[in-house]
């Protein structure tokens, strides 16, 4: 029986440690991000305001890119051709993580871009946009690419 009991604790022990590592986004109302910048997470484990200047140059210089290809890629922004979309520049404006097995990224930022219409002419513009990505944490021989989770406009409230 105590073999039995402690085969049911450790087996529920590997459900807890498997369920902690899953990335479980919160649900969040169109344009909102699932943290509130400027103001630290009231729970254990949730996101937290990222103001490291290392890691918001990280973030703008290695995420935002991935973001935007991503949303432009499904997206029709101003009436571009898909493929003549070139960024010019990212600003992020608000950003925090979330430390899981890798760690969750949320933020805003705008980007400025350059292309060629769907009338053939030269356009340029900017867009504001809410992105969640994903980081994996670094493993001996496995991928650990970044996974852009959801990227969306920024909407007035």
């Amino acid at each position: 029986m105590n073999q039995l009991l402690s085969l049911y604790f450790i087996s529920s022990a590997v459900v807890v440690a498997s369920a902690q590592q899953q990335t479980t986004l919160p649900t969040q109302q169109a344009g909102q991000l699932p943290c509130n910048v400027g103001q630290p997470s009231t729970s254990a484990g949730g996101y937290q305001p990222v103001t490291d200047h290392n890691d918001l140059n990280s973030i703008q210089t290695d995420l935002a890119p991935l973001a935007f290809q991503k949303y432009a890629a499904g997206n029709n922004v101003a009436s571009c051709v898909g493929s003549s979309i070139h960024a010019v520049s990212y600003n992020v404006t608000t950003a925090c993580k979330q430390v899981v097995a890798g760690t969750n990224y949320a933020f805003e930022f705008a980007t400025k871009y350059d292309c060629t219409t769907t009338s053939n002419t030269a356009s340029s513009g900017s867009i504001d946009l809410n992105s969640i990505l994903y980081k994996a944490l670094p493993m001996r021989g496995q991928n650990t690419q970044t996974t852009v989770t959801r990227v969306w406009p920024v909407t007035s409230a």
